[in-house]
């Protein structure tokens, strides 16, 4: 975690221009972490490669949107599910699912977080 965090740094630093390849392989390995530290990681990954205009895979945005909702992250979750739908990738019934009750909940002013947290219990 520590070395991969710093050579994404380095990489940013420097003004690096990475191989889609290789962002999509360091977003998609700190999504996969339940730590929250690991989450922060992908996302400031992941917005910075949006904000580049970097191509990401359908399997990264999937990994995005996974960690996200396991963080309950709504607003990510939201806006990476739109990425996914403008892209065309195949979310599958659950992911859909997913977006669209995080849509409501953001809609309606509840962060879910509630809920979440008494669906876990």
């Amino acid at each position: 975690f520590k070395q991969g965090s710093a050579l994404f740094a380095r990489m940013q630093k420097a003004a690096f221009e990475p191989e889609r390849e290789l962002v999509n392989v360091y977003i998609t390995s700190f999504a996969g972490s339940k730590a929250q530290p690991h989450h922060e990681l992908c996302w400031g990954m992941y917005s910075w490669a949006q904000a580049q205009k970097l191509q990401i895979e359908p399997v990264t945005l999937m990994a995005v949107f996974d960690s996200c909702d396991t963080h309950a992250r709504l607003n990510r979750t939201a806006e990476v599910g739109t990425v996914m739908e403008g892209h065309h990738v195949s979310m599958g019934y659950k992911r859909h699912e997913q977006l669209k009750r995080a849509r409501m909940l953001l809609a309606t002013g509840n962060d879910g977080k509630e809920d979440k947290a008494n669906t876990a219990a």
